[in-house]
């Protein structure tokens, strides 16, 4: 590595432990809603989660909310946060917030250059591994088909090389900053942002961490760097990156309400991420966010076994 590497690595060092008591101010987002009063607590929505560090925010998007708006799937008596979400949970939680049904398609995702379904031929079918429909009888829509295709229409999404989207594979943290990345434009519409008031375009995203070095040519430096300008991401020590951890349905619930705050439907500043799961407990949505290196946190790998419980 270059003494001018070096540093670089000092100096982001240095400037980032002078801001880790606070998200990095996010001058590209949406104005946040004003939401100063705590949520009125009711009962858990799901019957696993009181002990969990991300309650709060779970209850939160299931509907206890100012708005009450759902935005979790809660017909099922059990949230599972511990365990890995999959790719398929993955797009069919994010298609609901971003709206992806009503959004433009993304340059060059022409539908009619898409192979048509074999079960429903006048349906096209952007992955050989999600049909229109379930083998049932009568035949029922595919869970994650309209998710999945809307996602792949609006550029969030592209599946395999092999033509696959393989919905039942455990979603890395990475694969979760890409995906948005792709949903919400985040680096052209910063760098377009940046541009019209003078600024330089995003630096590699890998720069802030101090591995970074070794990922800096990687495929999701730039993604990185989007989300976290656009507080998706939150840095504390040990300040490291890596990206095949896998992302929890806990975290992955914690990172809709950053989405949400970055479109201006929810606030930083909500009580319930910094509230104790339970009185006494040292347990905080927020401050997990802000933790590299626990057991609940995707920024690397967990320090035992995530508890799972299906």
């Amino acid at each position: 590595m270059s003494s001018s590497k070096l540093t670089m690595s000092s100096v982001l060092t240095v400037s980032l432990l002078t801001i880790l008591s606070q998200p990095i101010q996010n001058a590209y987002a949406d104005e946040p809603v004003e939401e100063t009063a705590e949520t009125n607590y009711k009962p858990d929505t799901f019957n696993d989660i009181a002990n969990h560090w991300s309650r709060h925010v779970i209850n939160w998007m299931a509907g206890n909310n100012p708005r009450s708006i759902s935005y979790l799937k809660v017909s099922e008596n059990n949230f599972r946060p511990g365990c890995p979400i999959t790719r398929g949970e993955w797009v069919a939680m994010s298609s609901n917030i971003l709206d992806l049904k009503n959004s433009p398609s993304a340059p060059g995702k022409q539908v009619a250059n898409v192979p048509r379904c074999p079960d429903i031929p006048s349906w096209r079918c952007p992955f050989s591994d999600i049909r229109a429909t379930e083998s049932s009888n009568p035949p029922e829509l595919f869970q994650y088909y309209q998710a999945t295709f809307h996602a792949w229409r609006t550029g969030m999404i592209s599946g395999y090389k092999n033509g696959t989207f393989q919905p039942s594979k455990p979603l890395t943290y990475t694969e979760a900053i890409a995906s948005l990345n792709g949903g919400l434009n985040l680096v052209a519409q910063i760098d377009k942002r940046k541009k019209q008031s003078g600024e330089k375009p995003s630096i590699v995203g890998t720069d802030y961490f101090m591995n970074g070095s070794v990922m800096e040519d990687k495929w999701f430096a730039k993604p990185l760097h989007g989300a976290l300008l656009a507080n998706l991401v939150v840095l504390d020590l040990p300040l490291e990156f890596y990206p095949e951890a896998s992302l929890s349905r806990g975290e992955a619930a914690v990172i809709m309400y950053l989405v949400l705050a970055y479109k201006g439907q929810a606030s930083l500043d909500n009580p319930i991420l910094k509230k104790e799961i339970a009185l006494s407990s040292g347990e905080y949505a927020f401050r997990r966010i802000r933790k590299a290196g626990e057991v609940d946190f995707s920024f690397s790998p967990p320090s035992f076994k995530r508890q799972c419980n299906n």
